[in-house]
């Protein structure tokens, strides 16, 4: 099991400092199903972040042995890793993947994604290309002018950490199956009730789409890793585990849900 830890300068290994990783160290794992395992420290590794960040990262031995297996059998691959005794009041119920998505919540997010577009020149005024631009106005009013806001190409899971508050996370991606080109993108995440709330609503795949370095990028779902791979509530503060994979690379971040605001970086990971 490969753990990421702290960001470190240049220096590599050796500057290191406590709270770190040190081998034969014994680590927390809450996978969000069921109580935490243990993980014996046995590897040091250097990993690089795109953005130029370094990282230290352990390779773990899970202590035991039908732990490990049943942890192979989730569904989720990465989760959330404390040093020493477990922490008190994390949650242990993950996301669930559900079959349906929602179509009222289907219906905001088109509703939000075309109050962001908004004209056909969205993302035209970053392009110098006369034909980019063109085809950034094609995919702009595309977009504009659908009527239907249900879509295939959507992945939607549920998780309700036991305090009251349930929440839908949504990536869902709008295709113009005529011209074969995609038209918008979004990672949001949901909190249901009477009437769903949009808490976080991520565009950046569609700012991507309209790049030309993504002309012949495959954006359906069944190509790409799924956007939220897992939520944790830690006390009274929210913890959701993000993929985005870009043109070059991809990143994984930790982040904070604030009410107010959305997702706030805590820790992100990528290449």
């Amino acid at each position: 099991m490969l753990i990421v830890g702290e960001v470190i300068d240049n220096a590599g290994l050796d500057k290191l400092g406590p709270g770190g990783f040190q081998i034969g160290d014994r680590w927390r794992i809450h996978t969000g199903a069921g109580p935490p395992t243990t993980v014996v420290v046995e590897k040091l590794v250097l990993l690089l972040h795109g953005n130029g960040n370094q990282l230290v990262g352990a390779i773990g031995r899970i202590a035991n042995l039908d732990t490990a297996n049943r942890i192979a059998g989730l569904c989720a691959t990465a989760y959330l890793a404390i040093p020493a005794a477990a922490v008190p009041g994390v949650s242990e119920i993950p996301i669930m993947p559900l079959d349906q998505p929602d179509q009222e919540v289907t219906k905001i997010l088109f509703n939000r994604g075309r109050e962001l577009v908004h004209d056909g020149n969205w993302m035209v005024d970053t392009r110098s290309d006369p034909d980019e631009a063109k085809r950034i106005r094609d995919m702009n009013h595309a977009f504009l002018v659908r009527r239907e806001f249900q879509t295939s190409e959507i992945r939607t899971w549920r998780w309700i950490p036991r305090d009251g508050k349930s929440f839908l996370l949504v990536e869902a991606i709008w295709i113009d199956d005529y011209a074969k080109h995609p038209l918008f993108a979004v990672d949001a995440i949901i909190l249901e009730g009477p009437k769903p709330k949009i808490l976080s609503f991520s565009y950046k795949k569609a700012e991507w789409m309209r790049a030309s370095e993504f002309q012949d990028f495959d954006w359906r779902l069944s190509a790409n890793y799924p956007a939220f791979l897992n939520a944790w509530k830690i006390g009274a503060n929210y913890f959701f585990l993000t993929y985005l994979s870009g043109y070059e690379g991809y990143s994984v971040d930790l982040e904070k849900m604030d009410f107010a605001k959305g997702l706030i970086p805590v820790l992100s990971f990528g290449n």
